[in-house]
This record gives C-alpha cells, sequence and structure tokens, in this order.
C-alpha cells in the first residue's frame, strides 16, 4: 500500500504565514491602485463633507463612538439624530455614500481575488504540485488523495472556491456588514464556525485537511519523502506490478 507521507504541522504552518504575508502585500497593493483609479478617496472626501456641513448646522460631532453617543444628553441626541434623518434624506449624499460603498465592495473583492489567484494559482502552476512560494521554501507540496499529482481543475477548485470564497471572503463580507450595522451575532457565527470546522478538521482527518482540500480532493505531504504518480493511469500499474510480487513471494 502507497503511504501518504503527510508535510508536518510546523511546516504547513509557516509556509501558510509567509503565503498570508505575501498575499496581504499584494492584496494591499492592489486595492490601492484600484483606489486610485476608481477615485474611492474622492467620493469618501465628498461624502465626509456633506456630514460635516450638516454637522455643523446642528452642532454636533458627526464622527462620536458607541460610547460617546450614550452619554449624550436628552438635547444633544436630538439634533443628533435630526442631522442623521436630513443626512438620510439628502438624495445627493445618498447617492455618494452608495457610491463609496459600492466601490469599497468591489476593491476589496476583486482586489484579494487577484491576489489569491496569483499565490495560489499561477505561481503554483509555474512551480509545480501546487507549491506557492511557502510550500517551495519549506518542500511541501500538494497531491491527490490517490497520490497522483494535482490537476490544474483541482488547484482552481483549491483556490477560487475553497480558499477564496469559504475562508477568505465570506469572513470579509461578515466582517464589513457587521461593521457597517447591516449584520449582528448571526454574522459572528457564521464567520466562527468557519474558523472552528478548520480547527475541528486538523484534529479530527486523518490527512489533518482543511476546508479547502476537502472541497478540491487533495492533501499536503512531504515534497522529498512522498512517492507520487504524474497520472492515475500510472498509479495504476505501480499498484498492478505491487500486487503482482506480493503473489509470487506467496506463491515461493
Amino acid at each position: 500500500m502507497i503511504q501518504i507521507q503527510r508535510a508536518s504541522f510546523a511546516k504547513r504552518i509557516a509556509a501558510a504565514l509567509l503565503d498570508v504575508i505575501l498575499l496581504s502585500i499584494l492584496a494591499v497593493g492592489i486595492a490601492f491602485i484600484l483606489n486610485k483609479a476608481t477615485d474611492y478617496d474622492g467620493y469618501k472626501k465628498k461624502y465626509d463633507q456633506y456630514k460635516i456641513a450638516i454637522a455643523a448646522r446642528y452642532d454636533i460631532n458627526p464622527n462620536i463612538t458607541r460610547a460617546e453617543y450614550e452619554k449624550l444628553t436628552p438635547e444633544e441626541l436630538e439634533r443628533y439624530n435630526e442631522a442623521n434623518k436630513e443626512l438620510q434624506a439628502n438624495t445627493e449624499v445618498r447617492k455618494v455614500f452608495n457610491t463609496m460603498t459600492s466601490l469599497l465592495f468591489i476593491i476589496v473583492v476583486v482586489s484579494v481575488l487577484i491576489a489569491v489567484l496569483i499565490i495560489e494559482f499561477v505561481i503554483p502552476m509555474f512551480l509545480k504540485d501546487g507549491m506557492t512560494l511557502g510550500k517551495k521554501i519549506f518542500s511541501i507540496c500538494l497531491m491527490k488523495t490517490n497520490c497522483v499529482k494535482i490537476s490544474t481543475f483541482q488547484l482552481f477548485v483549491r483556490t477560487v472556491f475553497g480558499k477564496y470564497v469559504v475562508e477568505i471572503m465570506i469572513p470579509i463580507l461578515i466582517i464589513m456588514m457587521m461593521f457597517s450595522g447591516m449584520m449582528g451575532i448571526v454574522g459572528a457565527i457564521v464567520a466562527g464556525a468557519i474558523v472552528i470546522t478548520n480547527i475541528v478538521l486538523i484534529f479530527a482527518t486523518k490527512n489533518k485537511t482543511l476546508l479547502h482540500d476537502i472541497v478540491a480532493v487533495t492533501v499536503v505531504v512531504d515534497r522529498q519523502s512522498q512517492l507520487m504518480f504524474s497520472s492515475e493511469k500510472e498509479m495504476i500499474e505501480y499498484k498492478t506490478k505491487l500486487h503482482q510480487e506480493e503473489i509470487k513471494k506467496k506463491d515461493y
């Protein structure tokens, strides 16, 4: 039987940390370019000017914290609420705010997607065997669970659906929605469930498999000691050969 030489947990953590650092730097760089290209800062500046102008008329601070809000006197609270009503009722302000919100969503989604594709898909296509720069440095790689080299389709599924959608964007969007007040405790539960699921999978699965590997049916292995086949056909031929050798030994 062909043994799966799982990569050590320490190597996987070290490789993942390096890849996360590289991915974060790349995503921030792409987000900066998109920010300039879409003039997000311009829309935000315009929205802030509207807020400041309306707040000045009502003699309130437009950027108070939750703690400060709770300490407002009845008169201050009334002025604060009236200012908010005017801000929300202003068609031009609402248009600028909606544009700013849409741009922020697009910048986050696109910058992270491009960064993930480059770090987790494009680079591994050149380095082979699903190796990111982190995996290359720590000599670990990916393969199918039957010890056959990972396919391009599997790498794409692992990258886009496993890592980008499930493990990165869902938590990011939930956090963004929670900060904007669009989602409460449910969002925190969903994000927490994803993290907890991965922790449970590390300890509960035979190959210490995370969600993205389950989605793609892959496993992280030690590149130097793992026997890996180029195709299913090669793997079957090898197993057949081993089986025939076993039969010959029994005959003797």
